[in-house]
C-alpha cells in the first residue's frame, strides 16, 4: 500500500474536496486534504494526479509519475 497527500504551506485545505486519480484505478474523492492510500497491483511505471476543489471555485492541481519496483 502507497500514500501520498497534498501539501500546501500558504493554501489551507480545510473544506476542500480532493478527487486522486491513479492511473489504471477509478478515482477517489477525499475532503479536507486528507491522506490517500492505494494499492499498485505490479510492478510498472504509474501517473498520480490530485485535482483540490476550494469551495470558492478556485481549482488546485498537480500530477507526477512514479516506478513502483516492489
Amino acid at each position: 500500500m502507497a500514500t501520498t497527500e497534498v501539501l500546501s504551506g500558504a493554501i489551507s485545505l480545510q473544506n476542500t474536496k480532493t478527487v486522486w486519480e491513479v492511473e489504471g484505478q477509478e478515482p477517489v474523492q477525499l475532503a479536507d486534504g486528507k491522506k490517500f492510500q492505494f494499492v499498485i497491483p505490479k510492478r510498472g511505471n504509474y501517473r498520480i494526479e490530485a485535482e483540490v476543489q476550494f469551495p470558492d471555485g478556485r481549482r488546485l492541481f498537480a500530477a507526477t509519475n512514479f516506478h513502483c519496483g516492489f
